[in-house]
């Protein structure tokens, strides 16, 4: 209790200098669907620990001067990002600075051996890292060209008629163009985040939880092709009302995910099936 105690008064006392910074995050993740993700993050990370607690706080011992030097390198840290001279980048080294505090608190309070316990939760924290809007922009323009490509290829295998100027396709009597807004950067990095906490809970082995991952990336770019082709095919064959309506631009990402999880399902089931069961302990023999 004592070392709870003292972790708690740390986060605590650490939410003085770090005000800022996390109001600043909630402004970036209530602001830019891109983020929204962020806020999540740590209640996500903190459920894991409460999960595991016997796991990682049963062999829990105050910590070396490591937790306190890691400690004061944190609020340098932060204090050095605050006066970051590109602006853009500037959030991300804060929250990085008040990650690395609390992964020092967490040292000096439990010790190096929960802290290696807890080594995925810590790791899943690093996700509420936003990234620099550059690098979201390059992410989001990959999506989108990778999008595209399937929609044309989708487009060849269904037979439609279609002819392509980059990401502008012309249909008979239609003209469409795979925006930006049509990346599923959102629904990307939902997807992924859920198939990083799904390996973890059911599946043991490094390559099969990359694995799972991997076919989940796949998934989410197939089912934004999926939704562009067939937005498009209705539009062109059926109605073009189905352009702007409600599938398009309000329940088409939820309905469209689900097909990408029925896609990534039996990946899943194939991979835990593919694993080992653990080993059976040892019995007395009489």
């Amino acid at each position: 209790m004592r070392n709870h105690t003292l972790f708690l008064a740390l986060l605590a006392s650490s939410l003085i200098p770090f005000w800022p910074t996390a109001a600043a995050l909630g402004d970036l993740a209530s602001g830019d669907d891109r983020y929204s993700h962020t806020i999540l993050i740590p209640f996500i990370a903190a459920g894991l620990i409460y999960l595991e607690k016997r796991r990682i706080f049963q062999a829990a011992r105050r910590g070396s001067i490591l937790g306190g030097a890691a400690l004061a390198a944190g609020l340098l840290l932060h204090f050095g990002a605050s006066r970051w001279p590109a602006p853009s980048g500037a959030l991300s080294i804060q929250v990085l600075a008040v990650l690395l505090t609390w992964y020092a608190a967490f040292l000096l309070c439990y010790g190096s051996r929960s802290l290696k316990a807890a080594a995925f939760p810590a790791l899943f924290l690093l996700l509420a890292v936003p990234l620099p809007p550059g690098w979201v922009e390059k992410l989001s323009f990959t999506l989108q060209a990778a999008s595209a490509e399937l929609s044309h290829g989708l487009f060849k295998l269904l037979g439609v008629p279609v002819f392509r100027q980059g990401h502008v396709f012309s249909l008979p009597g239609l003209v469409i163009e795979v925006a930006e807004e049509c990346s599923g950067i959102r629904s990307t990095t939902a997807l992924i985040i859920t198939s990083i906490l799904a390996g973890y809970v059911f599946l043991r082995s490094g390559w099969r939880r990359l694995a799972l991952v991997l076919a989940t990336a796949f998934a989410a770019v197939l089912k934004n092709a999926f939704r562009i082709v067939a937005l498009s095919v209705m539009g062109a064959y059926i109605d073009p009302a189905y352009l702007h309506g409600l599938l398009h631009h309000r329940y088409g990402g939820t309905v469209f995910s689900i097909v990408a999880l029925a896609m990534i399902a039996p990946v899943f089931l194939i991979l835990r099936r593919g694993e080992r069961p653990a080993a059976a302990p040892a019995q007395p023999v009489g």
